[in-house]
């Protein structure tokens, strides 16, 4: 059984975030961001699974994620990712809303941010987990 949490209603996932603003204090975010170095990420718009990109991540946190994509998808519109994250073999899988994109950061790229809507609670753990272990 898979049970999805309401990202946008879970405020502190667990205290270490606490702890994380704690030794991040000028951080602004509702949660701390980490360098995407590393991670892998399929994506594809709601619906149209033949269409699956995959790309790299610019940085993710525990409540949303920005990648690279070679197009742009209109803001609100909710796309399906896996995510994979260094060293686990298992991908994290998420539903999110883009909320704003930008050029920057590669060439024939934009900078898309995509804020979590669904995802399990094992993988929230997961993500939670990987997260506060990459702090820098």
């Amino acid at each position: 059984m898979t049970i999805f949490l309401d990202i946008k209603n879970l405020g502190d996932y667990s205290g270490s975030m606490t702890a994380q603003f704690e030794r991040y204090p000028k951080e602004k975010r509702r949660s701390p961001r980490i360098d995407g170095a590393g991670i892998k990420v399929e994506y594809f718009p709601e619906g149209n699974k033949a269409s699956t990109v995959k790309s790299t991540v610019k940085n993710i946190c525990i409540h949303g994620i920005c990648i690279y994509m070679p197009e742009v998808i209109e803001v609100t519109e909710t796309i399906n990712m896996k995510i994979f994250l260094p060293g686990s073999d298992i991908p994290i899988s998420a539903k999110g809303v883009i909320v704003w994109y930008g050029a920057g950061g590669k060439a024939d790229c934009y900078n898309v941010g995509i804020e979590f809507e669904k995802i399990s609670e094992e993988d929230q753990k997961k993500l939670s987990d990987y997260t506060e272990a990459n702090l820098k």
